[in-house]
């Protein structure tokens, strides 16, 4: 065989393994990794803060309001437990998206948030 059948040979080889490779069904396509997975999830979902912040755009904070108002606000949308408002709540404040405030109920000084 000369060197040009060869090289021929060769090239026609390699054209058949790129086709196969295109080829659907082919190669299996590797799956996407649990962490990659994970954010298009959270990506989609609406968590705890954007709920509060979305309270906040509609201007529920213009007057100071308690975790525990905010909690009953939230119910209907978002039902949860008190103390994921609380926590929530601070972690908005720290990234401030919300000021901390103070309100009196019941004759006692509570926290407050407000915006």
């Amino acid at each position: 065989m000369s060197n040009e059948q060869l090289i021929s040979a060769l090239k026609q080889i390699e054209a058949l393994v790129a086709e196969c490779l295109k080829a659907p069904g082919s190669a299996p396509d590797k799956p996407a990794s649990p962490r990659q997975a994970k954010s298009v999830d959270r990506a989609r979902k609406k968590t705890l803060s954007d709920h509060i912040l979305e309270l906040r755009d509609k201007a529920v904070f213009s007057e100071p309001q308690t975790a525990r108002e905010v909690h009953e606000k939230l119910q209907a949308s978002y039902p949860c437990m008190l103390n994921r408002v609380e926590v929530e709540l601070l972690r908005v404040v720290a990234r401030k998206q919300l000021r901390k405030a103070s309100k009196i109920v019941n004759g006692k000084e509570q926290a407050a948030y407000a915006w």
